[in-house]
């Protein structure tokens, strides 16, 4: 159907929604509304659960899964902090570096280096500091800036292995409340004699399913973050390490360049020296 048969009411084109909205903002939106339904189900004359209720009907297994929420949810705070205020270079702003990396233009590469490279100052200060002397060389850079580059990469990860071993685990903590509830509630059938109450079976069950949907509540989440925060890391490492390949070859061919002509300087020296003795 067309647009006049369908009452000229059309939804917009989907717009590409933002990476965590998807991954963190709608999954505990989502969680949100469940407990809201849950905190305001129930007949009337019941008492309504809030939030705490809900969490304590759980069973033990809910308070191992609200710390490892809270820890998530810190370590995941820290690190988008962490990545925000050490934003890297474009990779056209590390293309106008190397090719101001040379004897003529490096007073403009030290500066503009020293101002917008974003946290690669550090990793590339030996580089800056040995400039064009024949003394330092390339060999021995490769190696330091290997070293700072590997320090800067391991403080990128830090905390990322408690965030991977929480979107690990909820899942299965989640897993294993609900197949003690289980447990409990078959327990309970087993030794009611007479005609089971549906609504309370019923009521069992959900309380153990509990466990499962926080458990995934939290695991989606982090694993999400995980892998956005891991991809950071490999963006940046590809950026430091193809930057530092860049400007050490630029530097052994300007080297050789210098070479050759000192030595052509110097047998031109050698040259003049005999023909003014002869």
């Amino acid at each position: 159907k067309n647009q006049g048969e369908m009452g000229g009411v059309l939804p917009p084109p989907a717009s590409k929604p933002h990476f965590f909205c998807d991954v963190v903002v709608y999954p505990a939106r989502s969680c949100h509304n469940t407990f809201y339904s849950l905190s305001n189900s129930g007949s009337e004359g019941e008492s309504k659960m809030n939030l705490p209720e809900v969490l304590i009907n759980g069973g033990p297994v809910m308070y191992i899964l609200f710390g490892c929420s809270v820890v998530g949810v810190a370590i995941i705070v820290y690190k988008l902090i962490y990545f925000s205020k050490t934003t890297p270079p474009s990779s056209s702003f590390c293309n106008t570096l190397a090719d101001l990396y040379s004897p003529k233009t490096f007073s403009q590469f030290s500066k503009l280096f020293q101002e917008r490279s974003g946290g690669f100052q550090e990793i590339f200060s030996p580089l800056v500091h040995a400039e064009f002397r024949s003394g330092i060389s390339n060999k021995e850079l490769e190696i330091e800036l290997g070293r700072l580059a590997t320090r800067e990469i391991r403080g990128m990860e830090e905390w990322l292995r408690p965030l991977a071993v929480i979107s690990q685990l909820t899942p299965l903590l989640g897993l294993l409340g609900t197949v003690f509830g289980m447990i409990a509630v078959f327990v309970q059938l087993e030794g009611a004699h007479s005609t089971v109450d549906p609504s309370l079976l019923a009521g069992g069950i959900w309380e153990a399913l509990l466990t499962t949907a926080f458990g995934l509540v939290i695991a989606i989440p982090t694993s999400a973050a995980y892998s956005y925060f891991e991809g950071e890391i490999d963006h940046r490492g590809a950026q430091i390490s193809d930057l530092g390949k860049r400007l050490l070859f630029k530097r052994r061919l300007i080297l050789e360049e210098l070479s050759k002509a000192d030595k052509a300087s110097q047998e031109q020296l050698q040259v003049r020296l005999r023909a003014a003795l002869n």
